[in-house]
């Protein structure tokens, strides 16, 4: 069964599983505790230029949809006055 409003998480402890990054925060932020390393200077010493960019294009076209949808949600409920 698909996901349709999967719960908005307040750490990334809590991001649910259908979340395969979250565009509402830093990248690194979010890639750092994602690669399941206990130290982060362990994650960031496999950090490339080419995962950068790939992180930075990413994060910017999700954080697009998500803007995209907030739009789409004020904009639904507009022309019957609501």
């Amino acid at each position: 069964n698909p996901i349709l409003f999967p719960s908005w998480h307040l750490d990334h402890t809590e991001t649910d599983s259908c979340w395969q990054y979250d565009p509402t925060t830093v990248p690194l932020a979010d890639w750092i505790p994602r690669q399941g390393k206990e130290d982060p200077k362990l994650a960031l010493e496999t950090l490339t230029a080419d995962i950068n960019d790939e992180l930075g294009r990413n994060y910017s076209l999700a954080y697009e949809e998500a803007q995209l949808a907030v739009r789409m949600v004020d904009w639904l409920p507009a022309p019957r006055g609501g």
